[in-house]
């Protein structure tokens, strides 16, 4: 059973945050490990902070678990 977190508004978690949010200056970024796999947006300009929009415990880095958090 894939148990996974995730944000599905990023524009208003980007407001909740005080962000300026544009989404040509931010990119998707996905690391997987051994026990996990997360989710994180990074501004183009590296002077935002990163700010993780998914995280899946237990699951390893795979085809169908990379379309369920792109969805």
């Amino acid at each position: 059973i894939l148990q996974m977190t995730y944000c599905d508004d990023v524009s208003g978690l980007m407001k909740a945050l005080n962000f300026k949010y544009e989404s040509q200056n931010w990119r998707l970024f996905i690391d997987g490990s051994k026990y996990s796999l997360k989710g994180v947006l990074l501004h183009n300009g590296n002077t935002m902070p990163s700010v993780p929009v998914a995280c899946a415990t237990m699951a390893k880095e795979s085809y169908c678990v990379l379309i369920n958090m792109l969805q």
